[in-house]
């Protein structure tokens, strides 16, 4: 027989982990923050320019005469670099425990308002699951994991924080 597990299912499961369990085993005067609040910042602020690079890059010829004009060439330049740097600030996100119960929630709930195209410059240019670097971006142990790309990875990380947190 077999089950299908939905991702409602598993949050109920969750859910049923005494959260006060876990948050009090967390220190409560720690004197580091916890960095996953920088990584989503960061992340937020990257993904933004890629938007406004990239629309305005969408609005610039990229073939033709006017295509090899300086301007229109640092434009382009300027949409792939802030690409690469999203997708950069993306690994990051992905590969930075949170240390707090708080900052897993807010790993969860960014990722979630990301997906659901919270982050907007316009009706155009939005946030959205394909957004999130490719699978092939990522170096996991076996090539099946490589498949799952970015949620698996940040999956990953939310239960090593929980294990680290819970200990």
């Amino acid at each position: 027989m077999t089950t299908m597990t939905s991702r409602r299912a598993i949050l109920a499961g969750a859910a049923a982990i005494p959260v006060t369990a876990l948050a009090s085993s967390t220190p409560a005067l720690s004197k580091e923050p916890d960095p996953i609040f920088m990584a989503i910042e960061r992340h937020r602020v990257r993904f933004h320019r890629r938007m406004e690079t990239g629309e305005l890059s969408s609005r610039t010829p990229d073939f033709g005469p006017e295509a090899s004009k300086p301007e229109n060439i640092a434009i382009h330049e300027a949409a792939d670099k802030a690409m690469r740097d999203n997708d950069a600030a993306a690994m990051e996100l992905a590969d930075t425990q949170p240390t707090t119960m708080a900052g897993i929630l807010a790993l969860i709930d960014y990722v979630e308002a990301f997906n659901q195209g919270e982050f907007r410059l316009n009706d155009d240019w939005y946030s959205a699951p394909f957004n999130w670097p490719s699978a092939e971006s990522f170096d996991f142990e076996t090539d099946t994991d490589e498949e799952l790309g970015m949620a698996y990875a940040v999956l990953l990380n939310i239960r090593d924080a929980l294990k680290t947190v819970a200990a």
